[in-house]
């Protein structure tokens, strides 16, 4: 079986000689499942009925989705009182269990960039998913059962994003959060950036303020490990 496309937004490596970060966003690397959220919207259903699952896969099986997804695209099986808790809106973010089990959100995914070109498997074949049959189903089943599923702008930058999430995720349940982020100076920023480096526990994320989500490795999108 060839490995899925990329459903999660995968940061590339930080370059001081490459990459002009001055005025990026930077957070701490949590450590953890990095996890994607549908929004719900395939929520206890079958694995064999999603239309972006090849049939193939989990054919026999009664497996339900929890509409919370791996990068493989494996359901991750959390309850159902701790799902409620999350809005009606695709979230990109990191599942770890300090005492509790929280969802440190990193961005907003676009369901029409996650689903573009469509995740790409083999057995016999490569299947190839219609992203216009997806979408289109995604749709039909929030009509139905998620009135107030949101579908963000595709133009939105990563700044607009944390102004909405900031404002959003207070309002839900407590195991959702924001994960904070700061602004790099213009000026002075190799040193300051020098700085945070030394006192996080696992590294960085930076991001262009005016980068748009996206599915694939961009340079608007950098990690520092430590």
């Amino acid at each position: 079986m060839l490995p899925v496309r990329p459903f999660l937004m995968e940061p590339k490596k930080y370059d001081p000689n490459k990459h002009n970060v001055a005025g990026w966003f930077i957070s701490d690397n949590q450590p953890g499942l990095h996890c994607f959220w549908d929004g719900g919207v395939s929520r206890g259903l079958k694995l064999k009925d999603l239309p972006w699952l090849p049939p193939n896969r989990f054919a026999n099986t009664h497996v339900m989705s929890t509409g919370l997804w791996t990068d493989s695209l494996d359901p991750v099986p959390v309850n159902d009182a701790w799902l409620n808790m999350l809005p009606c809106l695709p979230l990109d973010g990191v599942l770890y269990k300090d005492e509790f089990l929280y969802f440190a959100v990193t961005a907003i995914p676009a369901l029409s960039d996650v689903f573009k070109t469509g995740p790409v498997y083999s057995s016999t074949s490569i299947v190839e998913f219609s992203s216009k049959k997806i979408l289109s189903w995604i749709k039909r089943r929030q009509v139905e059962y998620i009135p107030h599923f949101m579908w963000i702008e595709d133009n939105m930058t990563f700044e607009e994003e944390l102004k909405l999430l900031d404002t959003l995720l207070q309002t839900y349940g407590s195991n959702s959060y924001l994960l904070k982020h700061v602004k790099l100076p213009i000026d002075n920023c190799i040193e300051f950036l020098k700085r945070e480096i030394k006192e996080s526990n696992y590294g960085l994320l930076l991001r262009n303020p005016k980068s748009h989500w996206s599915p694939f490795e961009s340079d608007d999108f950098l990690m520092i490990r430590k």
